[in-house]
């Protein structure tokens, strides 16, 4: 039995939408020649699964393509709200934007102020990691001072906001996780 690619769900997310931002690579002439050498000196140098990603056996063009087709399972297989709180966590493009308008107007019941401005704030923050450069051009402080909503206010917004989207998030993640075990991208944690 082979090992799988990624070792969980959310890694192989995590992974194939960082990947769609990197651009394609190919080998360089000296890494070709350099295989070559070793090659011709019968000296094999198997990859090993580095860390938790088990490239072994891909080329760089696979490896892409397997990022390629966990980015479209999200797209096929996840809801409209799971797929849209993926992208907004995971995604480092366009769709990252489109994905945090979408979880805006999805709270939109829950919302304590009526400024657009500081609804997207919020949701931005509570869509990057806290010790991200995005979370510090978002902070409280600065939603409360530009808004005038206090900060403990704007903290209970996010994190409202935060655990309605990694719901959504996680809902997706284990609708994608057993066709993911079974096409072998990722470990089973039953057998882990």
């Amino acid at each position: 039995m082979t090992e799988a690619v990624f070792r969980s769900v959310h890694q192989a997310l995590h992974v194939s939408f960082l990947m769609a931002t990197l651009p394609p690579t190919a080998k360089s002439n000296t890494q070709a020649i350099i295989e070559q050498l070793m090659r011709d000196a019968g000296v094999m140098r198997e990859v090993e699964r580095d860390g938790t990603l088990n490239f072994q056996g891909l080329s760089p063009l696979e490896v892409r393509g397997q990022c390629a087709m966990v980015r479209g399972a999200v797209t096929h297989h996840c809801t409209e709200p799971e797929r849209m709180a993926i992208w907004a966590w995971f995604a480092h493009d366009g769709s990252k934007a489109q994905g945090v308008r979408f979880l805006r107007d999805w709270f939109a019941g829950d919302w304590c102020t009526d400024s657009p401005h500081a609804r997207m704030l919020m949701t931005w923050r509570a869509s990057v990691t806290e010790d991200s450069t995005a979370a510090r051009m978002c902070s409280y402080r600065d939603i409360e001072g530009e808004h005038g909503i206090p900060k403990s206010t704007a903290q209970r917004q996010v994190q409202a906001l935060a655990k309605t989207a990694r719901s959504l998030r996680e809902r997706g993640a284990a609708r994608l996780e057993e066709m993911f075990i079974g096409h072998g991208l990722v470990d089973d944690p039953q057998t882990a």
